[in-house]
């Protein structure tokens, strides 16, 4: 079962995407967070980690949807293996979605709060 917490920070990641926020994205990572991403070097830091998904909302992103399948919570650490599907705008307006699988590794914050350290995720199938 997926506690509050965990939850919270999907929904607001989810949130960001829609509202085309980048600094959002990267705010439910931890300040050493890492993003890795399909085609590209390991992302790391929350500035690198925003620019990051500023490229991806300028190249039509527009909405996600998390949905976590397990999470498994050890100490100040948890690992959630889920989906999601991307709203992608394609030229001339309108809407494709992307499927995709992801495991995120959770660290515990020195305030309590859990933010994403290690954001793993790939496509079930080419983009294009």
């Amino acid at each position: 079962m997926v506690t509050q917490g965990f939850s919270d920070n999907n929904r607001q990641f989810e949130a960001a995407v829609a509202r085309g926020d980048a600094a959002g994205c990267a705010a439910v990572y931890a300040d050493g967070g890492k993003v890795m991403a399909p085609d590209t070097p390991m992302i790391t830091g929350r500035e690198a980690i925003q620019g990051y998904w500023q490229a991806i909302l300028d190249m039509g992103a527009k909405g996600v949807s998390l949905r976590t399948l397990d999470l498994d919570e050890m100490g100040d650490t948890a690992v959630e293996r889920g989906a999601a599907t991307l709203d992608i705008q394609i030229e001339g307006g309108g809407i494709v979605q992307a499927e995709a699988k992801f495991i995120v590794v959770w660290k515990r914050q020195a305030d309590g709060a859990w933010k994403w350290d290690t954001d793993c995720f790939n496509f079930d199938a080419p983009l294009g």
